[in-house]
């Protein structure tokens, strides 16, 4: 299953670093590719994930989720 999570944009490849290395610990979580610039992510998830980890990951990284697709 793959997630589409936009959130507020950012220009910071250090961040985007850091949101990336943070979805890849998630369990479940096979593949993460983070886009600051354009302000959206995709995840590729092999178990479910409630959104609400995503929220909470992206708060504890100072990032705002738009919507999560």
């Amino acid at each position: 299953m793959k997630k589409k999570i936009k959130f507020k944009k950012k220009e910071c490849n250090k961040c985007e670093h850091k949101l990336e290395k943070a979805l890849k610990k998630l369990e479940g979580v096979e593949y993460a590719s983070v886009d600051c610039e354009n302000g959206v992510c995709e995840v590729k998830i092999v178990t479910p994930i409630d959104d609400v980890v995503f929220y909470d990951l992206f708060d504890l990284v100072d990032y705002e989720i738009i919507v999560i697709e």
